[in-house]
């Protein structure tokens, strides 16, 4: 059970309340060799008629995984517009941040043995306040640490419109034709921690994927400390539309045009950095935009790498837990780098036994 479409419902079932279906649902993956999250959802959805993007997944784990990572705490939903780059993320459940936190019991030596199946619906509006909420496509997943589930891809459908010349205007209305600045610059001071250009290639850079994708390398575990950094690298291979290429100054001037800060560019493609803890839930998002150098006409991979400091680009954001890092890039998405941090207070005293 792997794609959108496995639990078998119309679209329009997904606006109703699960009722029966919860208790099947759980029953029959109960009784499956299926372990981890699926994720289904509508194909389309109509915006004249529809206000919200409803989910229904499954979580299927053994008792001690269900307790230690709790569904009801720990998941997070994200939702990427293919075209834009756009990313958005909340924690998917509405919880007092109070009991937000995990509960460790006291004796994991009684948890039970066996599995246990959870069946779950969310409305991804609710959660997600800003979501890119116009015609186009989007991608959800949801996150449990460093778990995740297959994407759903829903179309979302605008007004009918008659008028061939009202929906060509309409077109190139919502058509960006410039990329926007490399973010973070190529020269920002401590941008990835050693004064190196931060999106060359680096002896410590993971392999660039052979297809689609991004792949990432973080230290395992990293002391929080004044001047301390936490260095990720990313290598990619990701497809160039139209409005990544980069292209000489219009004249006369064009709007939308802007010098992306790098002459060597060839594209720019955005990269959402996206965290989540093991103790604290909510999601860290970092939109950068990356600079692809050779080969990156519209329609190929580009390939490109990156190296950012996370302490510099999220200093009161990040704080002692262990964080599954993550790297979303429109319908692409890596698999989680893990990176624990710590503070100097957690550090044994020199001596001490």
């Amino acid at each position: 059970m792997s794609n959108q479409g496995d639990l078998g419902f119309p679209d329009a079932r997904f606006w109703e309340e699960l009722g029966d279906d919860e208790g099947r649902l759980a029953d029959d993956f109960g009784e499956r060799a299926f372990d981890g999250l699926l994720l289904d959802g509508p194909r389309q959805v109509r915006l004249a008629s529809r206000a919200d993007l409803p989910l229904v997944g499954v979580r299927a784990s053994t008792i001690r995984d269900n307790i230690l990572i709790s569904l009801q705490r720990r998941l997070v939903v994200v939702a990427s517009a293919l075209e834009s780059g756009e990313v958005r993320a909340a924690t998917a459940f509405r919880i007092n941040d109070d009991v937000r936190r995990p509960r460790t019991p006291k004796d994991e030596a009684r948890i039970p043995q066996g599995r246990t199946v959870k069946v779950f619906r969310l409305l991804v509006n609710e959660r997600i306040d800003d979501l890119p909420w116009r015609p186009g496509i989007l991608q959800s997943h949801v996150l449990l640490y460093d778990q995740r589930s297959i994407p759903v891809t829903t179309t979302l459908l605008g007004d009918d419109v008659q008028d061939p010349a009202v929906r060509d205007f309409l077109a190139a209305q919502g058509q960006a034709l410039f990329p926007p600045a490399v973010w973070p610059p190529v020269g920002a001071p401590r941008v990835n921690g050693d004064g190196r250009h931060p999106y060359r290639a680096r002896p410590d850079s993971p392999p660039a994927p052979e297809r689609a994708g991004i792949a990432l390398a973080v230290e395992r575990v990293v002391v929080k400390r004044a001047g301390a950094s936490c260095i990720l690298r990313g290598s990619f291979a990701l497809p160039v539309l139209e409005r990544d290429a980069v292209r000489p100054a219009p004249a006369p001037p064009a709007e939308g045009w802007v010098d992306v800060g790098d002459p060597d560019a060839k594209a720019v493609l955005p990269v959402t950095v996206l965290l989540t803890g093991d103790t604290v839930a909510d999601p860290i998002t970092l939109a950068l935009r990356v600079p692809a150098y050779g080969a990156a006409e519209p329609g190929s991979l580009a390939v490109g790498h990156f190296a950012v400091d996370l302490f510099q680009l999220a200093p009161g954001a990040i704080e002692a837990q262990s964080y599954a890092v993550w790297a979303i890039a429109r319908g692409v998405i890596s698999q989680p780098a893990l990176v624990g941090v710590v503070t100097e207070d957690m550090l044994p005293r020199q001596g001490a036994r």
